[in-house]
């Protein structure tokens, strides 16, 4: 994924991730998808065969297929009721702090065959709803920089994910702890929510059915950032981004969550160093 330039407003570049059901959606992936990107497709429900370089492989239920960037790929028309998830992304486009702790098993496969898995159910729930989760975050309806972080670590989660399942079949132990991970996620989709009505850590933790200490824990393990770090880092970001407009800091503030304007200048100054209107006026000239 690429960072854009609008702190994280603007839909992620090479990340691609459809919902299958219909030959119009397959059309809609190969018109997508290309050589540029590496392939997960998981399929949740029916049959359907997929060709590349000249070899067929039929996937069904709870089967994933990886499938190396670079390789010519056709999904072949169904002959029954389908329900495939299916994302495209270009590892060259990664980025973010976390990236030199990427697992590297999943780009070993990079080059050579496509790779066929057969998942439990749980571990298809897993990955579907991951998908899912990420695909909400690629066009937003209310873009927001809290999208960039549930891209991001949601994107790290799904590597983390598929190198337990390589390490898996060759019956080595697994690195990561799933549930941390997913905690991490629902986290920041919850974030991305309730970011400008919500700045205690308590109402994340509640929601999520954990003590707010057990979430920071994992928060700062997974991402190196304390929940409540988390927090103060989207508001900065979203401030920075409505200063460059022509809203007032009242209404700044009033749409960030905070009481006052005092409140939310207080804070901005003490997280970024630097009053509202002095950054505004530094950055933008107003």
């Amino acid at each position: 994924m690429e960072r854009s330039d609008n702190h994280g407003k603007q839909p992620a570049t090479g990340l691609v991730i459809l919902f299958i059901k219909d030959d119009k959606d397959i059309q809609l992936a190969h018109d997508l998808l290309n050589r540029l990107h590496a392939l997960l497709l998981l399929v949740k429900k029916g049959q359907v065969q997929m060709v590349v370089n000249q070899n067929v492989h039929k996937l069904y239920p709870n089967r994933l297929l990886m499938v190396p960037q670079g390789k010519k790929w056709n999904i072949l028309a169904p002959d029954s009721t389908i329900y495939l998830g299916i994302l495209g992304f270009d590892p060259n486009q990664l980025y973010g702090p976390s990236t030199q702790r990427l697992p590297l098993a999943v780009f070993q496969y990079g080059g050579q065959r496509p790779h066929i898995m057969d998942l439990s159910t749980k571990e298809l729930h897993w990955l579907w709803k991951l998908l899912k989760i990420l695909k909400t975050k690629i066009h937003p309806s209310t873009p927001s920089p809290a999208h960039g972080f549930v891209l991001r670590y949601g994107m790290y989660m799904l590597l983390w994910e598929l190198d337990r399942l390589v390490q898996k079949e060759k019956h080595r132990t697994p690195i990561m702890q799933t549930a941390g991970h997913f905690l991490v996620l629902q986290f920041m989709e919850l974030l991305s929510r309730y970011y400008h009505l919500q700045h205690q850590v308590g109402f994340y933790a509640k929601r999520l059915q954990v003590s707010p200490d057990h979430l920071s824990r994992v928060l700062k393990k997974h991402t190196g950032r304390t929940a409540k770090e988390h927090i103060r880092a989207i508001i900065i970001e979203e401030a920075k981004v409505l200063l460059h407009g022509s809203k007032s800091i009242k209404e700044i503030a009033h749409r960030l969550g905070f009481n006052t304007p005092y409140a939310f200048s207080k804070f901005f100054k003490r997280y970024a160093l630097i009053s509202p209107s002095s950054y505004r006026k530094k950055h933008y000239g107003k």
